[in-house]
C-alpha cells in the first residue's frame, strides 16, 4: 500500500510554486524528493498536476519507479489541485516551475507551452525525439530567458561522475585513452511486446538506456559507429558502438535489452589510462577488471540532490554547465541520432556535426 506523503510540509510564502504534468513512475520519486528538500527548508510548493490516470488524480501516484520497484507515494491533497487536462492547468496555475514528467513523444509540445506561458522548466530525459525538437526548445529558451533544465539522473551517481571527471581531464593531469561503457536489462519479449501495445511511445531499449551515457559524453562526441544491434518491433532493442571523443578517447558502448544478463547491470571496465588498466569502485579507480557503478543510494535521495541544484540555480540566477544543462541535453540528443544514421547505413561511422 502507497504511504501518504505531505509533499507540502514546512512551506510558506516565500517557496517556489511548482506544477508537474505526467503521473507515471518517474513522478514518485520526485515527489518524495521535493517531500526530502522541504523537511529541512520548505523551498517547494506544489500547488497543481496533471494527468490523464483517473487514479492518479486521486493524488495516488502508484506507479513503481524501475530502480526499486517501490509503490510511488499517495499524496496529501491539501492546496493542490489535479488536473485532467495540461494545457488548462499551465493558463491557471500560479506555478513558477513545471516538472514535465510525461511521455519522451509529448515532451517537445509541452516544454515549449511552459517557456512560452512564462514558467521555467525541469524534463526527464531525453529532452526529445530529435535533434530539430530539441533545438527548437534551446531557441525559445534563449528568446523568452526562462530555463529549462533536463534530468539525467546518473550524472550524480559517484561512479559516472568520477569517469567523467577522467574521460575529459577535470581533475587529474593525464586522462582516461579508453574505457568499456556497460548498460543493460534482461530481455524480455513479453514485456516489449507489452511497452509496444500500452500506447505509450517506446523507441527501444537502446535509446531508453543509452541516452544516460549520451549525457555524461555530452559535446565531446567526434563520431560513432554501431558495430552490431538488434532490432525488434521496428524499434533499436540492443546496440553495441565505439565512440571517438574530441580528445581522442575511444569509448565502447554496450546497450540495451540482452539475454546475456539476468538482472540490471551498469558498469565499466578496460579504464585504460597512463598505459595501464584500471577499474572504478565506490568513485575510486583501482586495479581490477570489472566495476559497478550502481549506487546504495535512494532513488528520491538522488533525485533531491538534482533537484537542490536547480532551485540554487533558479535561486541565484546562474546557469548550470553541467549536470541538467541544456545545451548537454541537446548534445546528448545529437549523439542517439548519430547512432540510429549509423545502424541504418549499415554500420558507418557517423561523424557529429558539432565537434
Amino acid at each position: 500500500m502507497s504511504d501518504l506523503l505531505n509533499v507540502n510540509q514546512n512551506t510558506g510564502s516565500d517557496s517556489r510554486k511548482v506544477a508537474l504534468i505526467g503521473g507515471g513512475s518517474v513522478a514518485g520519486p520526485h515527489l518524495r524528493a521535493m517531500a526530502l528538500i522541504n523537511q529541512s527548508i520548505g523551498a517547494v510548493q506544489l500547488v497543481d498536476f496533471a494527468s490523464r490516470d483517473e487514479r492518479v488524480l486521486t493524488g495516488d501516484f502508484y506507479r513503481p519507479f524501475n530502480w526499486d520497484n517501490k509503490p510511488g507515494p499517495k499524496i496529501v491533497m491539501d492546496g493542490i489541485t489535479a488536473h485532467k487536462d495540461w494545457k488548462r492547468m499551465l493558463r491557471q496555475t500560479e506555478a513558477q516551475l513545471v516538472f514535465v514528467l510525461a511521455s519522451t513523444n509529448l515532451h517537445h509540445q509541452m516544454v515549449l507551452a511552459a517557456l512560452k506561458a512564462g514558467k521555467d522548466v525541469f524534463v526527464e530525459k531525453p529532452l526529445t525525439r530529435t535533434v530539430a525538437e530539441a533545438k527548437e526548445i534551446l531557441a525559445v529558451c534563449t528568446s523568452t530567458g526562462m530555463q529549462c533544465f533536463v534530468g539525467h539522473i546518473v550524472e550524480f551517481i559517484p561512479g559516472y561522475t568520477n569517469i567523467g571527471d577522467l574521460l575529459f581531464n577535470r581533475t587529474r593531469q593525464n586522462s582516461v585513452q579508453s574505457v568499456n561503457f556497460r548498460r543493460l536489462v534482461p530481455w524480455s519479449q513479453v514485456e516489449a511486446d507489452e511497452k509496444k501495445n500500452s500506447g505509450v511511445v517506446f523507441d527501444g531499449y537502446a535509446a531508453d538506456l543509452g541516452i544516460h551515457e549520451a549525457g555524461i559524453l555530452a559535446q565531446n562526441v567526434r563520431s560513432i559507429q554501431v558495430k552490431e544491434s538488434i532490432r525488434y518491433l521496428n524499434q533499436i532493442q540492443y546496440a553495441k558502438a565505439r565512440v571517438v571523443l574530441t580528445n581522442n578517447a575511444m569509448i565502447n558502448i554496450e546497450i540495451g535489452a540482452s539475454t546475456k544478463v539476468t538482472s540490471f547491470k551498469a558498469d565499466f571496465s578496460g579504464i585504460r589510462m597512463d598505459g595501464s588498466e584500471y577499474a572504478l569502485r565506490e568513485g575510486v579507480i583501482v586495479d581490477g577488471n570489472t566495476s559497478s557503478v550502481l549506487t546504495e543510494k535512494k532513488p528520491h535521495e538522488i533525485f533531491a540532490e538534482e533537484q537542490s541544484l536547480m532551485l540554487r540555480a533558479l535561486n541565484t540566477n546562474s546557469t548550470i554547465h553541467g549536470p541538467l544543462d541544456l545545451s548537454r541535453a541537446v548534445a546528448a540528443i545529437e549523439i542517439m541520432e548519430a547512432m540510429h544514421k549509423s545502424i541504418d547505413a549499415g554500420g558507418e561511422e557517423i561523424r557529429i556535426i558539432n565537434a
